[in-house]
C-alpha cells in the first residue's frame, strides 16, 4: 500500500485494501510513514483523498514528528 501511494496507484491501493491491508499501517523501513504520507510525498491529491475516505488517519506523524500536511510541502506540494 505504501509503494502504491507514493506513485498515487489507486488500483493498487484498492486492490491492496481489498486484500485486507491496514490503512494505517506505519511502513518502518520509511521512518514509519504511512501510506497517506506516502501519497502526500508523491504529490497525489487523489490518494490522498482515497486512504482519507477509507479511514487514514490524518494526524498521524512519522519518526520526526512529520504528518502529511508537512510532507507535502517538504517535497512542494502546495496548490
Amino acid at each position: 500500500l505504501y509503494q502504491a501511494s507514493l506513485s498515487g496507484d489507486l488500483v493498487a491501493m484498492a486492490t491492496t485494501l481489498a486484500e485486507g491491508a491496514e490503512v494505517n499501517w506505519s511502513n518502518p523501513e520509511r521512518e514509519g510513514r504511512t501510506a497517506l504520507i506516502g501519497s502526500a510525498i508523491g504529490g497525489s491529491l487523489l490518494a490522498c483523498e482515497f486512504l482519507l475516505q477509507n479511514g487514514a488517519n490524518v494526524n498521524h506523524r512519522d519518526q520526526h514528528g512529520q504528518g502529511a500536511l508537512h510532507a507535502a510541502a517538504t517535497y512542494g506540494h502546495t496548490g
